[in-house]
Parts: C-alpha cells; sequence; structure tokens
C-alpha cells in the first residue's frame, strides 16, 4: 500500500488511472479514502503483484514514486498476508453499513463528490474503497455465469465501520448520502455481496441483471420451491 495526503487525491487518482492502463492480469489494485489511526485523512492505493518480485518491483515502481508517498508499505509478502492485510482495521464485532455500486471510470465528478464524502465522514474508521476489476473477470463471456456486470472497471463500496449503536442513524445516512450524491457517475447496479441487509429487492434483481435473475429464480423454483435458504439476498422461486 501507498498512502498520500487526502488533500491530494485528485491528483494520484489521476495519474493511478493513467497508470492502470495495459498493467498486466498479475497486478490487482485498490483505491481508496481513509484514514490513519490518528485520525490523518488519506488516499490510499493497495496494490498485489501475483509473480516474480522482480517484475513487480518493476511495475510498481511508477506507482511508489509518483509524488513521494507518505508512506510506502509495499513489500514482498505471501500470499495469505496479503489476503490478511486490512483484518485488523475491520474486526468482528463491530458496526457496518456498505453502499455499492460498479464504476466504469474514475471521472472528476465522481473524485470531486467521492472527496466530499471523506471529507464528511462521521466515523473516522469509514472508508471509502474502488476494487480494480480486469483481467478474467472481463474476458468471461457476460452469458457464462450469474456474475453480470463484466464491463464495468471498478466496484465502489462505500464503507462505514462504527462501534457504539448510538450513532447508527448517524453512519448510515452518511453512506446513504454519499451514494446517493455518486450515483450520476456511476452504475445503480451493485455487487450482491456488498449488499446490506436494507437493499430493496429491485437492487438484488440489478445485481444479476433481468434475464439471469429469472433464470436463477427458476433453478430456485426446482431446488428450493419452499425457499428454505433464505436468509440471504433472497431469489424468490418463480
Amino acid at each position: 500500500m501507498v498512502l498520500h495526503p487526502q488533500q491530494n487525491a485528485a491528483e494520484l487518482i489521476s495519474f493511478y488511472s493513467d497508470f492502470l492502463r495495459n498493467t498486466p492480469d498479475e497486478l490487482d489494485t485498490t483505491i481508496g479514502f481513509l484514514n490513519s489511526p490518528e485520525g490523518i485523512p488519506l488516499v490510499g492505493v493497495i496494490a498485489v503483484y501475483a509473480g516474480p518480485v522482480k517484475e513487480g518491483e518493476w511495475v510498481l515502481e511508477p506507482l511508489r514514486t509518483f509524488r513521494s508517498p507518505i508512506a510506502d508499505l509495499i513489500r514482498p509478502m505471501p500470499y495469505v498476508e496479503a489476503q490478511s492485510m486490512v483484518d485488523a482495521i475491520l474486526p468482528i464485532g463491530d458496526r457496518y453499513y456498505w453502499k455499492s455500486s460498479f464504476v466504469s471510470s474514475l471521472s472528476d465528478s465522481l473524485v470531486n463528490v467521492l472527496s466530499q464524502g471523506a471529507a464528511s465522514m462521521y466515523s473516522p474508521q469509514s472508508m471509502i474503497l474502488l476494487f480494480e476489476m480486469k483481467g478474467q473477470i472481463q474476458r468471461v463471456p457476460r452469458d457464462a455465469m450469474a456474475f453480470d456486470h463484466r464491463d464495468a472497471n471498478f466496484e465502489m463500496s462505500i464503507i462505514t465501520h462504527w462501534t457504539d449503536p448510538a450513532n447508527d442513524i448517524a453512519n448510515i445516512q452518511w453512506a446513504r448520502n454519499l451514494w446517493t450524491s455518486a450515483q450520476p457517475f456511476v452504475s445503480s447496479a451493485g455487487y450482491i455481496n456488498h449488499m446490506t441487509a436494507d437493499e430493496p429487492e429491485a437492487r438484488v434483481r440489478s445485481a444479476y441483471g433481468a434475464d439471469k435473475y429469472s433464470k436463477l429464480a427458476k433453478l430456485k423454483r426446482t431446488y428450493d420451491p419452499d425457499n428454505f435458504f433464505c436468509l440471504n439476498h433472497n431469489i424468490k422461486p418463480e
């Protein structure tokens, strides 16, 4: 991960968008707005290169040297360590609320909305993340699997994180307001695994698309006609 002051977000994200062009499948990145443990507003890029170390160092050099990051935490590490890198800041038992959308491009307008949202975070533990989508995700034919949104380039997750139940309303409203403000610049569809329990059925349908949802509902009618498996974003038997 490389970290920059949040006031440099627009410049970093513009560079990041250019940097990603023609990067190899071995590189996976996520860019996001977050705060340091001391509460310092940051924007950072998580980068994982799954390949030879020397190749990874060459691919990542432009990212690591752009505008002298305030912290460069990139180093060789086992895959399982990379997978658990943020576990400590997302402990089980805390309170979380997510809003999700797919994104085609990191436009200036979207970056401006997200920057303003980051500046108004109710909880300093919250994050706004944009997960890169590329490679085999986009090569698989759209009709081959239940996942539908293979033409997107990013998945945006607005993740509010807090501990005191007294702050539920304020944190949830922050996430909802930011998601609503971002809608002119993103897809209305969301990633099914990043939806919280209060999402309406229309949003669940949009995660699969109308045709795939209909196919899944028919499968549900065949294998689970009584809707026994219903404790999720449910696809009802049809």
